[in-house]
């Protein structure tokens, strides 16, 4: 398409002699009307492109990892946080594992049973402890299969059972509760260090001796 002011020059160049024709005011506006509208194009097109990387890398870290739950991404830790989500059962999203989360709150929910430790690590491969507190009829003995390689809190043996009102602050308990559960897992972490010193010397030796007094320097 040819605009107005290559039509211009393209008459003034047939003609020479021919004193040019002035251009009205109007074929001005109408140039200068074009360009803006190219400009606010320009603009609105850039305006999507941030929109989108925005949304983009804004997808890579949901609010909401599990249905009823929410995510603490804190790098220290990690937590997915179903405190009074309605759960009548433990959460298992095998088919979409939830990596990078070391922790894992169920407090104040109605899980009775608890899945086989092998199907939870599938569901989450980081995971390093639960809550099961506020749990009333959780079954404790299912509990018994995490001993060493995860760490767990509930109200099994805990003569002050947690309380599932409303009262308490909601924001502080995540990192309590967290902060709880890694204490454990390195209480769990130094005892399977020592369990595995120890086998190492007995195969080394080939047979039972005492030590005790030797584990002692770990």
């Amino acid at each position: 398409m040819v605009s107005h002011n290559q039509l211009f020059f393209m008459r003034f160049e047939a003609d020479p002699f021919k004193s040019p024709p002035t251009l009205s005011s109007s074929m001005f506006l109408e140039e200068s009307e074009i360009i803006r509208h190219r400009i606010m194009r320009r603009r609105i097109l850039f305006s999507l492109l941030v929109l989108l990387a925005c949304t983009k890398l804004g997808s890579t870290a949901p609010t909401h990892c599990l249905q009823g739950c929410t995510c603490d991404r804190t790098p220290e830790s990690p937590t997915i946080i179903c405190d009074r989500a309605n759960m009548t059962h433990f959460p298992l999203p095998i088919t979409n594992p939830k990596t990078s989360f070391n922790f894992l709150q169920l407090t104040c929910n109605d899980i009775r049973t608890v899945p086989d430790y092998d199907l939870i690590m599938q569901a989450f491969p980081d995971l390093h402890g639960i809550d099961f507190q506020g749990n009333l009829y959780l079954n404790c003995t299912s509990l018994e299969q995490f001993a060493r390689k995860l760490a767990i809190m509930s109200d099994c043996h805990s003569s002050e059972k947690l309380s599932c009102q409303k009262t308490s602050t909601p924001a502080s308990k995540p990192r309590n509760t967290a902060s709880k559960l890694g204490d454990l897992w390195q209480d769990i972490k130094q005892f399977n260090k020592k369990i595995n010193v120890k086998q190492m010397l007995k195969d080394f030796f080939g047979r039972s001796v005492n030590l005790d007094s030797k584990m002692s320097q770990f």
